[in-house]
């Protein structure tokens, strides 16, 4: 399970923010967002962004350490085939700001407003809106890519 560590979502990359090392607490989850519910265990070599694209075996994140801007996600994401604010069946989100991303997450069917999301290196969850996070941790859906 994995440990929120407050001090660590505000000074590194937020893609990793989150390690495995105890179980959760509902304050803090609640902390990251309004709503959530346990789906399952994620695979420690993964995050949000490699979890929203469909890749299990490897970790994501092209720009380092740092946060991304729309625009250096939007090129990285044509790569993968997903176009931004277009209307289609798969849809990745992306939270934070237009000038430094933090977090992805993926709807779950074209019918449904609920989104998955892995946290860090850590557990999926669900979420029943595409705007889940609080500012403390991810922040607002800032864009959202789509792909046939």
């Amino acid at each position: 399970m994995c440990a929120f560590l407050m001090s660590t979502i505000a000074v590194a990359s937020p893609a990793g923010a989150l390690t495995p090392s105890r179980q959760t607490t509902t304050a803090e989850r609640n902390a990251i967002a309004y709503n959530w519910t346990y789906y399952t265990l994620g695979w420690y070599e993964n995050n949000c962004l490699a979890y929203a694209v469909g890749v299990t075996d490897r970790w994501i994140w092209p720009w380092g350490s740092a946060k991304p801007t729309i625009a250096q996600v939007t090129t990285y994401m044509y790569t993968w085939g997903y176009m931004p604010n277009a209307v289609a069946a798969k849809r990745v989100y992306c939270y934070g700001s237009s000038s430094a991303v933090t977090h992805f997450s993926k709807n779950i069917s074209v019918t449904s407003t609920q989104i998955r999301a892995k946290w860090g290196h850590c557990e999926i969850f669900t979420h029943s809106t595409s705007n889940p996070y609080t500012s403390y941790a991810y922040g607002p859906r800032v864009f959202t890519y789509s792909k046939a």
